[in-house]
């Protein structure tokens, strides 16, 4: 069975708990990933602070450290998809692209200016504002995107001169901690700590004294928690939670030739992401058919190959189910001009035919 090691002041730490990881393909555990302790998340944060001291004073080191972080995630393009795909269940192409996004983001952040903000410069002051690291930031991602989320919170963390002590979702924290083992040898110690574990270790770390940050990408009821457990001490929080918004067909564009994209946007992830339009609203009455003869037939994400097409006069929309049936089968949902029809969450069957009062 599959076992990993969290990373803790540039070292692997095994733990003295394990948790089960389950491959959604088969509903089975395959492999178990370290439940971190409170006496091993203080020893994160003790080494966080402590690389924060240095850290903060080098910025090209940094820089330099960020783009050799983004070539060895791309090396280990390989073995990071195929973890992620086996524990969060994404298409293999998806998972590589996941990486290769992810290395991206860590290059991009390598290149991004600290300006300098200059208000005042005149016979009677100069004033400059001057942007200064933070210190030990908590980042906690969510199970959809683990590696692209880390990516996002680890790259401008790193380059302003904060230290990081990253949690992943217990669903999905095989990749992640896989990503911390990459970093240990590429970055001075402390700089990345990557711990697992489930709610409780989420709570000791956004209470924790040491964290000056808190970065959550999560869901609502936890970002409220989050929020509140900041308060005290008045810690800086980021919190991108969960939702998502409608997709509005304007007059000037032609249905048919987006109703793929709309559809792919709102199925992709199994509609869990912030993309995933939760409402439609078309100004134009139309008729956009999708056809799916067969679930078993080849297509994008394993699904059938479509046809679309359209026509002004009617006023319904036909787009293939993305329920979990084996059978040939078509949902039909009635795009009435100037109404909202909102998607469940799992299927493309209409729930509300009128217009809710605040769009989700």
């Amino acid at each position: 069975m599959h076992k990993t090691t969290m990373t803790i002041g540039g070292e692997p730490i095994c733990g003295t708990r394990t948790f089960g990881v389950i491959n959604p393909a088969t509903g089975n555990v395959f492999a178990e990933a370290p439940e971190c302790s409170k006496s091993e998340l203080d020893d994160a944060m003790d080494a966080a602070a402590r690389a924060y001291c240095t850290w903060r004073a080098d910025e090209e080191a940094r820089r330099e450290g960020l783009r050799r972080v983004a070539e060895a995630v791309m090396a280990a393009q390989g073995e990071l998809a195929a973890l992620l795909t086996a524990e969060q269940g994404k298409p293999l192409p998806g998972a590589a692209y996941e990486v290769e996004q992810a290395a991206l983001w860590m290059r991009v952040s390598a290149e991004l200016e600290l300006p300098r903000e200059v208000v005042q410069d005149d016979a009677a002051a100069y004033a400059e504002v001057v942007r200064r690291p933070l210190g030990v930031v908590a980042a906690i991602t969510p199970w959809n995107y683990p590696l692209l989320l880390a990516a996002w919170k680890i790259g401008p963390a790193l380059l302003a001169g904060n230290t990081v002590v990253l949690k992943p979702s217990p669903f999905t924290p095989l990749a992640t901690l896989k990503l911390g083992e990459i970093l240990t040898p590429l970055l001075p110690p402390g700089v990345v700590n990557v711990v697992s574990g489930g709610d409780e270790l989420g709570a000791w770390m956004t209470s924790h004294s040491a964290v000056r940050k808190i970065s959550f990408t999560g869901s609502v009821a936890t970002g409220k928690a989050i929020a509140a457990a900041a308060a005290p001490d008045l810690k800086r929080v980021t919190l991108e939670l969960g939702g998502n918004d409608a997709a509005i067909v304007l007059d000037d564009a032609d249905p048919a030739a987006i109703a793929r994209d709309m559809f792919w946007g709102r199925s992709s992830t199994a509609a869990r992401s912030a993309r995933a339009s939760s409402a439609y609203m078309c100004r134009k009455r139309c008729t956009m058919i999708w056809s799916r003869p067969s679930p078993h037939a080849p297509g994008r994400y394993g699904s059938a190959r479509g046809r679309v097409r359209a026509s002004r006069s009617d006023r319904s929309t036909t787009v293939p189910s993305t329920s979990a049936s084996r059978s040939s089968s078509t949902t039909r949902l009635r795009l009435v001009a100037g109404q909202w029809l909102a998607a469940s969450r799992w299927t493309a069957t209409v729930t509300s035919s009128s217009r809710p009062s605040s769009p989700a």
